[in-house]
């Protein structure tokens, strides 16, 4: 018999990608919570203190604006300014992101 070992850690291109898709899955939550249309693009302003998080999203930023519809996906404090909601959110234990949707 052979022995088979599985490595069960997670790399950072892995925990990257996972919080890429987090990040499309709660876009496209938001944009439904606000009552977007498929068609209607999108720009999202986000910022987080969490080091790994900020260069993943930062690294996917092309594959997150294409997979949901964003002319803009920009890392900046949100300050005052107005968007169509704002939330802050965990996108993975204790990797917070505060985030801004406008059209």
């Amino acid at each position: 018999a052979t022995d088979v070992v599985l490595d069960l850690t997670l790399d950072d291109a892995l925990m990257g990608e996972g919080y890429a898709r987090e990040m499309m899955r709660y876009i496209q939550d938001m944009r439904k919570e606000v009552g977007y249309h498929v068609q209607d693009v999108a720009h999202i302003q986000w910022d987080s203190s969490d080091e790994s998080l900020s260069k993943a999203l930062n690294q996917w930023a092309d594959e997150i604006k294409r997979e949901t519809s964003l002319s803009h996906f920009v890392q900046q404090p949100l300050g005052t300014h107005v968007f169509d909601l704002q939330k802050e959110s965990e996108i993975a234990p204790g990797k917070t992101i505060h985030i801004g949707l406008k059209k």
